[in-house]
């Protein structure tokens, strides 16, 4: 069980951690090719996208 909750604890702290990161990142959204109109006011679904695409494992 112990196990369990540390892992959920950890990708929690870091999903918390990152999110901002990308939502107030307009050099990362640039360089990613998104319109100047999106990184002046980067929309919240695309902050969370780019989380996940970081985060999650790859096979």
């Amino acid at each position: 069980m112990h196990p369990t909750k540390l892992l959920s604890m950890s990708q929690l702290h870091s999903f918390l951690a990152l999110f901002p990161a990308f939502l107030r990142a307009p050099p990362l959204l640039r360089a990613l090719d998104f319109p100047r109109q999106v990184t002046a006011k980067p929309p919240t679904i695309v902050a969370f996208l780019l989380d996940q695409m970081f985060l999650r494992p790859h096979a």
